[in-house]
Parts: structure tokens; C-alpha cells; sequence
């Protein structure tokens, strides 16, 4: 081996050996710069406790390795003795690795964006795999055009005849894409999620069991299942009984006679609403019930309202049913009467009219009179 050094001229030994000493050296300055920046990252983001920002720092790592390494390489071609047409053509293959590896850093990190929001979305996994493989591949499909152009290979007319197919191809499929993009604004606006009870249009009311990229499945309480396109109900006024919070307010009306002391009913019920607070679950034991003279005088009637939170729609239900039934019991056993509608009709002088006095008569028929409700 020494005596193949001897052997070659070392003038070209040194032409040769140095253009790839500066090629380690940059390599190993990048290198050793990254790690440096790496650290004080690392321990920025551990200190900021958020997971996205992690994984996308080690993405960033793993791509760095390979951009040290082209610099080198690109340093070291640039200082050697190697005809013009070859360094040429190593600046080429140079832009066009880092063009692919800026491509795939992108699409990576767009993935992981992707999944880090579908998470919070809940979003079922194998549509977001399907979101996340779908912005991958645009992304990707832009890299290979931005490569072409780097290696002057024409791609106007491939992307003329790829911008004719994707006209046929929308025009073919505009409701299947129009439910497609409804769906990711759905997803996207979070308004409406997986798990949230929501009424649509007064027609259709339900748990959201599935956010599809065609129709949004809802289970209403026959435990069925209703299918609405995803573009039908971004078109919808929708209802979402699950926000800003679960819980909702539930308002009860209460009618009892002219002769009920409205003082006594009042603490009746807040004493019936307070105890059920303990015994009945579903009630939101943070807010306490309250009663309200409204809408007031009736015709036949005093009409309040007692209201109570539940923790969830579906809670309503039974916690209305206990409070009636606690609320009936009391009434009965504290003598508060629950009227029936009554109206008093008042005569004014009446005449008894005898069966035959007119020809065209039948029975009895009495005076003008006024109703009294």
C-alpha cells in the first residue's frame, strides 16, 4: 500500500486528499453545529411540554444528518480539480437530493400535523391515515415537478394534461368531492364531533357516531342509524346539545290554583330540587335550582318555572321524571292544588224558551251571554 503512494505523484495525492478532508471537515462542522443547536432545542421543547413540537425537532434531526452530509460533498467538489461538466453535473445530483429530502421532511411534518389535530379531533384512524397519505402524496407529487425543472426535463404539458384529467375527473365526481371537502370543514371547524348529540334541521337528532369523507353517521335513541351527507349537513342548521359544555339547562313549568301561597310553593320546590341534587344522578350539583314567577298569571292558573342543569342531554330525561314525580308527591301532601282548565260561561238574562215556541226551534236556547276564561 506504501509503495502505491510512492508511486503516484504526490502533488496529485494532495488534489486528491484535500477536496475530501474538506468534505469531512464541512460534514463535521455541520455536524457538530446541529448537535449544539440540537441540545439547546431539545431542552427548550421539554420545557414548553408539547409533543408536537418533539417530534417534529426529531424529524428535523434525522434529515439534518443527510444535508451535513451533501454539504460536504458539495464543498468538497467545489474545491477540487474536476472538469467543469462533471461539477456540473454534480450540482444537479446535489439540488436534486435535497430537493427530495426537503420534500419528504415537508410531507412528513405535514403528516404529523395532520395526526397530531385528527387526535384531538378523534378522528377515526383509518381515515386519518387516508387525510394524512393524501397531503403526503400532493406534496410529493409537487417535489417530482420541482425536480424535473431542475433537471430541465418540460413538464407544461404534463401538467396540462394533468390539470385536463383533473377537470374530467371533478366534473365526474363533483358531488362525491363536494361531500369529500364538506366533511374536512366539518372536521376542521370542530364544531360538530364524535360523540356530540346534535339535532339537525328539527328533522334528525342523535349521537354523532362517525365523521366520514362522504356522510356523517348519527344513532338517534331508537338506536338506529341516519345517514346525512356530509355537504347536507354543512348546508344545515344543526343544533350541538354537547357544546360549549356538556351540561344543559333544563326549564320545568309548574302551574298551580289562585289559591296557593306562592311563598310556600317557591321553598317546596327549592326544597324538592336540593334534595334530588343528592338522590337523583344526572342533576349538575354546582348550580342550584332556582324558581321563577314566569310567565306568571294564567287564566286559570299561577305559572312558574323551576329550572335545574343536568350534566348531559340525554340526563334530562330522568331527571325530569324523578323531580315530577317527587314534586306531585309533595304537592298532594302539603294540599297545593294543580288546577284543571276551567271556564266560567256568565249568562245575562237568561230565558227559558218552551219546546215548540218557534217553529224553526228545537230544545232550548238561551240570551246573549259572555264567557269568562
Amino acid at each position: 500500500m506504501i509503495a502505491l503512494f510512492v508511486s503516484v505523484d504526490s502533488p496529485m495525492v494532495l488534489k486528491i486528499l484535500i477536496p475530501i478532508a474538506i468534505a469531512v471537515g464541512v460534514s463535521v462542522i455541520c455536524l457538530l453545529v446541529w448537535k449544539l443547536l440540537y441540545m439547546g432545542l431539545t431542552r427548550w421543547t421539554k420545557r414548553a411540554r408539547v409533543k408536537f413540537l418533539d417530534s417534529a425537532l426529531q424529524m428535523i434531526n434525522r434529515t439534518l444528518f443527510f444535508w451535513c452530509f451533501i454539504a460536504g460533498v458539495y464543498v468538497g467538489i467545489k474545491t477540487s480539480l474536476l472538469p467543469e461538466n462533471w461539477t456540473d453535473t454534480a450540482d444537479n445530483v446535489m439540488a436534486g437530493l435535497l430537493i427530495v429530502s426537503v420534500a419528504l421532511l415537508i410531507a412528513s411534518f405535514a403528516g404529523a400535523v395532520i395526526a397530531f389535530y385528527t387526535s384531538k379531533a378523534k378522528l377515526a384512524a383509518s381515515r386519518a391515515d387516508l387525510l394524512q397519505n393524501f397531503v403526503r402524496g400532493t406534496i410529493l407529487l409537487l417535489g417530482v415537478f420541482v425536480l424535473l425543472g431542475t433537471f430541465d426535463v418540460d413538464i407544461t404539458s404534463l401538467i396540462a394534461a394533468l390539470g385536463i384529467g383533473s377537470l374530467a375527473v371533478a366534473l365526474a365526481l363533483q358531488e362525491t368531492l363536494s361531500n369529500f371537502f364538506s366533511g374536512i370543514y366539518i372536521l376542521l371547524g370542530k364544531n360538530i364531533r364524535n360523540g356530540d348529540y346534535v339535532k339537525v334541521n328539527s328533522d334528525v337528532e342523535g349521537y354523532v357516531v362517525n365523521i366520514g369523507w362522504r356522510a356523517t353517521t348519527i344513532r338517534p335513541f331508537q338506536n338506529t342509524l341516519v345517514i346525512v351527507p356530509n355537504s347536507k349537513l354543512s348546508q344545515s342548521i344543526v343544533t350541538n346539545f354537547s357544546l360549549p359544555e356538556p351540561w344543559i339547562q333544563i326549564i320545568m313549568p309548574i302551574n298551580v290554583s289562585y289559591d296557593t301561597d306562592v311563598d310556600k310553593l317557591e321553598r317546596i320546590l327549592l326544597e324538592e330540587g336540593k334534595r334530588a341534587i343528592k338522590e337523583v344522578d344526572g342533576i349538575l350539583p354546582e348550580f342550584e335550582p332556582v324558581v321563577r314567577f314566569l310567565p306568571g298569571f294564567g287564566d286559570f292558573s299561577l305559572n312558574f318555572v323551576f329550572v335545574v342543569r343536568v350534566k348531559q342531554f340525554v340526563d334530562q330525561y330522568i331527571v325530569q321524571h324523578e323531580l315530577r314525580k317527587r314534586i306531585l308527591k309533595r304537592f298532594r301532601a302539603e294540599g297545593i292544588e294543580i288546577p284543571f282548565p276551567i271556564r266560567t260561561i256568565q249568562m245575562s238574562n237568561p230565558k227559558k224558551v218552551t219546546k215548540g215556541e218557534d217553529s224553526g226551534a228545537k230544545g232550548y236556547t238561551g240570551e246573549s251571554g259572555r264567557a269568562v276564561s
